[in-house]
């Protein structure tokens, strides 16, 4: 199997089990078998550009999550925010967005990895 599908599988079945789905939930959602979709999991199957795009719905995703490599800890993260992100209207995600910035710009990482507020640091 090449490389391209193996990243495929792998990051078909870390989204479903983040989202605590079954083969069977993400088949019935998807429009497809439970048995199919655990064949693509395994690589046995190769699915088509269709077949992706039916299971990225499916799991609320783009397409161009599934072929994303998620090995750092940061791109885990921004794969989670993206599935809960997916479930909001534009609206919410433009507020959500707003948020984000005002939080990032009101805190920051040590380099001990723990997070800071403006109030902490002037404390320090």
């Amino acid at each position: 199997m090449p490389d391209v599908m193996k990243g495929i599988s792998k990051k078909l079945r870390e989204l479903r089990e983040a989202q605590g789905l079954t083969q069977e939930q993400l088949g019935e959602k998807a429009g497809l078998n439970s048995s199919f979709v655990g064949q693509i999991e395994r690589g046995v199957r190769q699915p088509s550009i269709t077949t992706l795009e039916s299971l990225a719905s499916a799991l609320g995703v783009s397409l161009k999550a599934l072929f994303m490599e998620t090995d750092t800890d940061r791109d885990k993260a921004l794969q989670d925010l993206e599935i809960v992100l997916s479930k909001a209207t534009a609206r919410e995600i433009q507020s959500v967005t707003r948020l984000a910035r005002v939080f990032l710009e009101a805190v920051e990482t040590a380099s001990d990895g723990n997070v800071r507020t403006l109030s902490e640091r002037a404390t320090r």
